[in-house]
């Protein structure tokens, strides 16, 4: 599962360096699910590990919504000039 969330990771980062705003949604509720997956084995670990884990996992599902809330608005901002960008004067 951690090789998967670092593949997931990778290709969030590819997307923005791209400018693929819009591709990034995927790979970060991907990467959410992934961590909760991790979290429901954290009762597994000791004491100790849990506690870097648990805000590790809460980290991950924050930045999924915040990478989507901002892919979406990135995507609508450069949806909006291209559609005034078009319109005859």
């Amino acid at each position: 599962m951690l090789a998967q969330l670092r593949t997931r990771t990778t290709q969030i980062r590819e997307f923005i360096d791209k400018g693929e705003f819009a591709a990034v949604y995927v790979p970060a509720f991907q990467a959410k699910d992934l961590a909760l997956a991790l979290d429901e084995h954290r009762r597994d670990l000791t004491d100790e590990k849990q506690k870097i884990v648990e805000p590790a996992v809460q980290k991950v599902v924050r930045s999924a919504y915040l990478l989507d809330a901002f892919a979406t608005s990135a995507t609508s901002s450069r949806f909006s000039r291209r559609t005034r960008s078009s319109r005859p004067p």
